[in-house]
């Protein structure tokens, strides 16, 4: 029995390593692609404000928007809102 509950507790936290890692893979796609199409529409001057300072923001400010959106009387997503 000890065994197995030992089994089912690696496999948890195994799949919480694997899944977190996907997320993170997946946020920095997302961040990336917002990054380029503020490049496109002309909003970001990507010599002047680089992808890391981006990044840096974009993670920051989630936080403050979450806590603030009824303040700010929109329905736009965070990352319509962010870009």
């Amino acid at each position: 029995m000890k065994k197995w509950l030992f089994v089912f507790l690696c496999v948890c936290f195994l799949s919480q390593c694997l899944s977190r890692t996907v997320f993170a893979e997946e946020s920095d796609q997302k961040i990336a692609y917002l990054y380029q199409k503020g490049i496109a529409e002309g909003k970001i001057a990507s010599k002047q404000y680089s992808y890391d300072a981006f990044k840096e923001n974009y993670e920051t400010n989630q936080v403050t928007y979450s806590a603030l959106k009824g303040e700010f009387n929109t329905s736009d997503s965070y990352d319509e809102w962010f870009s």
